[in-house]
């Protein structure tokens, strides 16, 4: 069809001219290369992966890159000792060759691709300050050790359980401790990067996945000090709320995708509830709260913490499961969901997965230990915090759980 036949060439001269756009804003009186440019590398890339031919595709990119090397020097010789002359343009415009040329074959995954280079592009500023002024020592140390958890030690994990009642995956387990550690940590590095620019909403959602709990804990405080915070803080609740069940499912995704199917199906509505009552305070807000401090996720003692909470969890839903049969683990799933929601999603997803419940048992105890959850942050929001907050709040929360219970009920 024609659509296919031009839908690389669209993705080529789209990339090609977001991140023109971006290089021609930023130096407009000195680059050689404007969005003109980049719209045509990008499509020369596409019509050097369109023809199939080594020798054709081989002499285009030697013209790009003898052209961007012209450039450069061009540039460089009329820059007048330029202080910011740096080779970033050049480097975007052989991206965007490449870009245009794998959009034959990977649309998608150049469409992705494309759109992160434009980010980085974008971002420069927030970039700089962040490697300059924000990143700390601690937080490089941090990322090293969890390249290492997934590069180095995961591999060497064994497959399957380790132990004779089939509780202890270990691979699994470190994949999704891995996966957690990952996520907490990027949304910290975007809250460092982009500070209060992200707005309320957002700074509840990125920080929700560091620990909905400590939002829920934070915000009322804020509340109690100043009335006037009250729709602010409760967006920020509201979305560390939808980022708690987000993750939740991002878990299950790892471990079971017919498990995923059936959970997102109740939490789905309940995703769209928080989401959309964050929104509706977030405009109605009289006085942005101040965003608390996180701390870093995968520092050694919170990391060390999360790992052995989430073990403890899983061995006990195990240890219950295998002993106690179907209804002690939907007790101790609840029990969980009032203190972990994650440790207890990924000790019945892992449970499921070696064959050890039904698909109805495991969406049961994860639906209990998800309104478990709901109700431990209705009880730290009433202990904390002053009544109209706690009121609107838990008004957002029962809507949430009814949602979960009626998707559930309608699903069995």
């Amino acid at each position: 069809m024609l659509i296919e036949q031009l839908l690389p060439f669209l993705i080529a001269a789209a990339l090609g001219f977001a991140i023109g756009l971006d290089r021609e804003r930023r130096h407009f009186r000195m680059q050689s290369m404007g969005v003109r440019s980049f719209v045509l590398l990008g499509l020369l890339g596409a019509l050097a992966g369109s023809v199939q031919n080594v020798y054709f595709s081989t002499s285009i990119a030697l013209f790009v890159a003898a052209a961007i090397i012209v450039g450069y020097y061009r540039t460089s010789q009329d820059g007048g000792g330029e202080p910011e002359m740096g080779l970033t343009t050049e480097f975007a415009g052989a991206i965007t060759f490449v870009l245009g040329y794998m959009a034959h074959d990977r649309p998608w995954l150049t469409a992705i691709l494309g759109l992160t280079v434009f980010t980085v592009l974008w971002s420069r500023k927030a970039l700089h300050n962040f490697s300059r002024h924000q990143v700390k020592p601690a937080e490089i140390q941090a990322a090293l050790i969890l390249l290492v958890l997934v590069i180095g030690i995961r591999p060497l994990l064994p497959e399957g359980p380790i132990d004779p009642w089939g509780i202890v995956h270990l691979k699994t387990f470190v994949t999704v401790i891995a996966l957690i550690l990952g996520i907490q940590f990027l949304s910290h590095i975007l809250i460092q990067v982009f500070g209060k620019t992200v707005g309320v909403p957002l700074w509840g959602f990125l920080a929700g996945f560091i620990s909905s709990t400590a939002v829920i804990l934070m915000l009322p405080k804020l509340v109690k000090k100043d009335k006037a915070l009250t729709a602010s803080a409760l967006a920020a609740a509201l979305f560390a709320s939808t980022s708690t069940f987000v993750l939740l499912l991002l878990i299950v995704s790892a471990l079971s995708y017919e498990l995923l199917g059936q959970v997102s199906a109740f939490l789905a509505l309940s995703i769209l509830i928080s989401t959309l009552a964050g929104l509706f305070f977030a405009k109605r807000q009289d006085k942005i709260a101040p965003f608390p401090t996180m701390e870093n996720p995968i520092a050694f003692i919170p990391a060390v913490k999360l790992a052995l909470i989430l073990s403890a969890i899983v061995l006990t839903v195990g240890f219950v499961n295998e002993f106690a049969g179907d209804f002690g683990t939907k007790v101790a799933s609840f029990i969980g969901g009032l203190g972990e929601l994650h440790g207890v999603t990924l000790s019945v997803a892992t449970i499921f997965v070696s064959k050890s419940m039904t698909i109805t048992q495991a969406k049961t105890s994860i639906m209990l230990a998800a309104v478990a959850s709901i109700i431990s942050k209705l009880v730290i929001t009433w202990v904390g915090s002053q009544t109209r907050y706690a009121v609107y709040f838990s008004l957002v929360a029962a809507a949430m759980t009814t949602s979960i219970l009626a998707a559930w009920s309608f699903m069995s």
